[in-house]
This record gives structure tokens, sequence and C-alpha cells, in this order.
């Protein structure tokens, strides 16, 4: 097995050394070689103890997705189209074969477009082997969403994770995935980044590798012969298009707006914010009505209530008519006081007026016992982020066709509202330009798309999971996640068990979750949407929302790299600073590039120094 394993480490070095897509080696040793590796994988298994045969069926997994990777590069070179990476059309997709070596997993690495209908097509098999297929496909396409036969993943659980398997609970996952089954079903569509599962007849032979392959490709360009089934993606889009026109309908809101103090509100006194006031103005209780609002999306527009949704408003010495509105939304664990109290004089200081809300479950919205993210709750994030988007479209009606109450009674009516938004902040105004074309320019801060993997890692700890375990050696299974080292001959490594943990219910957590990403809402733009400028900021050493995720809501607004750490698109950009992690707002320049994004409408972005440096006080 050594020997084999360094045989295809000598044959693919070419190929790891120089990345670009066009340069692969002339001829198939590397390919060779990864079959090589996975044959014998699958021949010494058997005899092996079952932590050493869950890591084994974790390297299998990634031979399988790098080989058939490698096969589409080198069908993408012949058709002389190196830089899509892809059967003719499709999206490139990742596959992820499960521990049985039979059941694939197919999730496509680009966000496939809300509304449109894509089919799910297989190549290098025969033709009773596709027939077979389309009988397994889960989820199956239905008129009005998705059909997932219960327990048709629950039922993997016990198979896949026995009752020692480091120490997770078989019993709640099954329980848990149970759950997710049930509500995946009551989705209608699938999601921008959800994958599909089809179990072939056998197991996969090594000389599959590179050959089988699964797609996604729009309907116009997939063959019938080829095709597994045909799904309309989730547009999340058309309730919250729903409420904005119901908000529209409603009253202006006549209570009255208080005074508030900068130095008894936030300890510091703000010396370019002239008037603080705590108002309330109109929104839309989308989440609960009489059953509990269960559906993904939350309750019918017909059937959401009015509630008041307060918020602050700071405004500048020279504030008029003319004074541009910056909303703020801070992130996850934030509030509106929060976010005020921080930034609030800076945008001030160049002629803007501030306005700051709560997300749900926030600040003056918290309720003890709920959080915003529930993890464990995945279809929950359709209601809550649907109920913060519609909060930023209030604003903005308020704002604009109502004017913002002051104490003595007159009212500010705007012309202009921009976003800042940081985080979950951000995410939230991602959602809410995809609805409203009267939100102008926006900065985007630490945002993200595809926010699967985000959740989770808050999920599988949950269930007693380990990050990193020991394998081999005295300290075996047990945790290495304090200094990475294990007593020789042990080596610290992902801990297999909670691999398979995660590809046991990452399909099932993406289909109920779909209705709570981004990206369920920002790949469909066209009509209603913001056509405001647009800067997304984010940080190379991001640690709670990996930089890949904002380059994934990059990819869905169009824009494309064009220096490093740089993006464009139409109308919008994306900076990276390299060498900050989440918390980039603490450094100077990451502010000042904002707010002069903001205060320019767009038209000026600073650029980030070399060396990022440290976050300064």
């Amino acid at each position: 097995m050594d020997e084999v394993a360094a045989r295809a480490s000598t044959s693919c070095a070419p190929l790891l050394a120089n990345p670009d897509r066009c340069a692969l080696p002339a001829d198939d040793a590397c390919a060779q070689a990864l079959v090589a590796v996975f044959a014998a994988l699958r021949e010494k298994r058997p005899a092996l103890p079952e932590r050493r045969a869950a890591a084994a069926d974790a390297v299998a997994t990634e031979l399988f997705d790098v080989a058939s990777r490698l096969g589409l590069a080198r069908a993408a070179i012949a058709r002389g189209a190196c830089q899509r990476i892809a059967p003719a059309g499709a999206h490139p997709t990742e596959m992820r074969l499960a521990m049985d070596g039979r059941s694939i997993v197919a999730r496509p690495l680009t966000a496939l477009r809300a509304g449109r209908r894509y089919a799910v097509v297989a190549q290098g098999l025969a033709p009773d082997e596709l027939a077979q297929l389309r009988e397994t496909l889960v989820p199956k396409p239905a008129a009005q969403g998705l059909t997932v036969p219960p327990d048709v993943f629950a039922a993997t659980i016990a198979r896949g994770l026995p009752d020692d398997a480091g120490g997770i609970a078989t019993a709640r996952v099954t329980s848990f995935v149970g759950k997710l089954e049930r509500e995946a079903a009551t989705m209608p569509g699938l999601g921008p980044f959800t994958g599909v599962r089809v179990t072939l007849p056998t197991p996969v032979r090594p000389e599959q590798l590179g050959t089988l392959q699964l797609a996604f490709v729009p309907v116009s360009a997939a063959r019938a012969e080829e095709t597994l089934g045909v799904f309309t993606v989730l547009d999340a889009r058309a309730s919250l298009l729903e409420d904005r026109a119901r908000l529209a309908m409603l009253a202006c809101d006549p209570s009255v707006a208080e005074p508030r103090e900068t130095k008894a509100t936030f300890g510091n006194h703000l010396p370019h914010v002239a008037r603080l006031v705590h108002g309330r103005l109109r929104s839309l209780d989308v989440i609960c009505d009489a059953a509990g609002g269960a559906a993904p999306l939350g309750v019918s527009s017909a059937d959401a209530r009015p509630v008041a949704l307060s918020y602050l408003l700071a405004l500048p010495h020279d504030y008029g008519p003319d004074t541009p509105l910056v909303l703020m939304v801070d992130g996850h664990g934030g509030s509106a006081e929060r976010i005020m109290g921080k930034y609030a004089d800076q945008i001030t200081a160049r002629g803007l007026a501030v306005l700051s809300i709560d997300l749900p479950a926030h600040g003056e919205r918290s309720v003890a016992g709920t959080d915003f993210l529930d993890a464990l709750d995945p279809a929950a994030l359709g209601r809550t982020f649907r109920q913060a988007a519609i909060d930023v479209v209030a604003v903005v009606q308020a704002a604009t066709r109502c004017g913002l109450l002051l104490p003595d009674g007159d009212r500010v009516r705007v012309h202009e509202v921009r976003y800042f938004g940081y985080s979950l902040g951000a995410m939230v105004g991602a959602i809410a330009r995809s609805v409203e074309p009267a939100l102008g320019t926006s900065a985007l801060v630490a945002p993200g798309g595809d926010i699967l993997g985000w959740l989770m890692l808050r999920v599988t700890p949950d269930f007693g999971a380990s990050y990193v375990t020991c394998l081999g050696g005295p300290q075996e299974g047990e945790s290495c996640i304090d200094d990475g080292r294990c007593v020789a001959p042990g080596s610290c490594i992902v801990d297999p068990y909670s691999e398979r943990l995660c590809g046991l219910i990452t399909l099932p957590y993406e289909l109920a979750a779909a209705a709570g990403d981004p990206l369920s809402y920002v790949t469909h733009r066209t009509g209603t949407a913001s056509k405001g400028r647009l800067l997304v900021v984010t940080a190379g050493e991001d640690a709670a929302l990996h930089p890949a995720l904002a380059t994934r809501l990059a990819d869905a607004y169009g824009m494309r790299p064009v220096a490093p750490h740089r993006r464009r698109g139409p109308r919008s950009q994306l900076v990276q600073w390299p060498d900050v992690g989440h918390e980039l707002l603490g450094l100077a320049g990451v502010r000042e590039q904002v707010f002069e994004f903001l205060a320019s409408n767009g038209r000026r972005t600073l650029a980030p120094p070399v060396a990022a440096g440290q976050p300064q006080p």
C-alpha cells in the first residue's frame, strides 16, 4: 500500500506543482496512480479495524472526487475550454462517494440560477445502469417542489455510524436527519448549491474513476438519454416581493419618536451627530401565525400582521432633504446600538444620516432561548432571513415614502437609502437588494453565500463529534485539537467519524436549509432588484465566514478576478484584505474604504495597503 501511494505521489507531483488547468501532464500516469490507490484501499478495507476503515473511506471519497475532476479537466482541454472544467454547458460538480462505495452525492461548485430548470445528467454508464440510477435519485423532482421519501437518509445512519463511533450520539443523529427529511419535503425547489444522491447497482469499480460523471446542465442543453431528473431551482424572492407590495399599502406609522443623548446611549459623545432619535416604523411579522409559521419561508403576506419595528437614527449637523441615509445592520450577536455607537460618528462626519435596526432575536428584539441562527433548525433560517430582509425593505419604504418621525413632529423624508451590513447583516443586505430597487449603493462587509459549511461547524460537535483525533499509537481515538500532536506512531488527522457524520447529514441539511441561503435570492436579480453600486469586502483569514463564501456571493453577482484580491462585475466589486480575520472593521483602512465608498455613492474605492497590518482600536 505504501509503495502504491508513493507512486501516486510521484506521478501526480507535476500536476500539483502546476495548478494551471491547461498544463496537465500529457500522459495518464497521475490518473492511473489514483486508480491504483483507490483499488488498494478497497482491497485492504475489509481487514482494517473500524476507525482505520473509516479513515480509508474518507481517503477513497477524496480520490473519487479528485479523479473525477482530473477526467473533467482532460475533457475540457480536448474541447479547447480549459477555463471551464465541466461537460459542455454544465456546472462544475463535486462528487462525494459514500462509505458503501455505491452512493454518490453530486453538488454544483457554482451556484445554480434561482428560478431556472436544470437537468441532472450522468455520463460514463451503460443504458441499463442509467435506468437503475433514475430510480435511486434523491430527492426526486415534483411539480410543487421536491419528493423526499421517509427514512431515505435516516436509514443510512445506523450503518454508517455504529454506536461506538467516536462518541457520536447515533440515535440523536437519526432523529435529527428524520426531521431534516420532513422539512426538505416542504421546499418548493432545489437550493442553488444543493446536490442530489444516486446509488449505483454495484460498488464503484476502480476503472470508473475519472469516467463516471454527474453534472447539472440547463434543461435546454441536456440530452434525454443521459438525464436522471429535472429540477426547478428555488427562487425565494417571491414571498419577499409580495411582502414589499403589502408594505406599500400600509398607512404610515403615527407613533412618537424619542430624543436620545449619545453619551447616555453609547457611553461616548459623538461630536458629528447633531440629533439622535429612537423611533418606530411599520414592518410585517412574517414568521408566526396561529399555526406557528411552520412553512420554510414563513406565512403568506396576506397573513402577516403589521408590527412596530424600533430604530436608532443619527443625523449630521447639516442634514436636509437631500441628505442620503445609510441603513446599518450589525452581525450575529450585535445590535443596532452597538453598530451605531461604533460607526455613526465616522459616517455622519461625511455628511450622511445613519439609521440602524436590530436583527430578529437581537438587541431590543431578543427573546430568551431563541437565536437567529439555530443550526439544529435549518428550515427556520428561511423564516428569519425573510423577516430580517423585509425589515430592511420596511426601513426603505418608511424613509422614502412616509418619512422618519422626529420628536418635534417633523418628518425626515430622504431621497436615497444606502446600505452598510456586517457579517450576518451583510447577508441580510444581499437578500434585501434582490427585491428592493430603492436600496442604493451598498457595502457588504464579511458576508457569505452557501452558508452550509459555516452552520455544519456548529452542528457536528452537538452530536459528540471531534474535529481531529489520533490515528494509531496509544492515543488512538483521542482528540488532538489542542496541539495537533499524538504520541508516535500515531498521527493527528481529521476525525474519520466526524467526516462520515458530515457525509451522512450534509445533503438532507442542504435541502432543508436552502430557503435561508442568500444565494437562493441573489442569483436572480432582474425586475425589482437594486441596481445600486455594490462593494463586497472580505478577509483572507476569516475563520468565522471563510472567504470562499464571499467569493461564491461575488460569483453570483457576476464578478470576475481582475487583480490579486480584487474582482469586478456589473456595478459591483470585491476587495479582499488578505492578512486579517473576521473582525476586519477593526482596521482603520477597511473603515475608510467602506465609508468613502458609501459617501461617494460608490464612485470611489480606496485600495487596501499591500500589508494589511493589525487591527487598530
